[in-house]
């Protein structure tokens, strides 16, 4: 974040970098609950199934390691 060309990043920049922390989502998760706010009823098997889904194709497009090409 900081460095010494940039010390204070921009906001948009902080907030980028909290939410991709999984504690971010968390949290977000258990403020929206204690409002009361919650799935229907088979949602969380719906996004699941997308989820896994996404997980496979990207397990298929992506690369495992930066030596790839050479076989090492």
């Amino acid at each position: 974040m900081p460095d010494a060309t940039n010390p204070k990043p921009s906001p948009l920049a902080y907030l980028a970098a909290r939410l991709a922390e999984p504690s971010t989502w968390a949290t977000i998760t258990a403020i929206l609950a204690g409002f009361g706010v919650s799935l229907p009823p088979g949602a969380a098997q719906d996004i699941t199934a997308v989820g896994t889904g996404l997980a496979g194709l990207l397990g298929i497009i992506l690369r495992e390691g930066a030596n790839t090409t050479t076989g090492e």
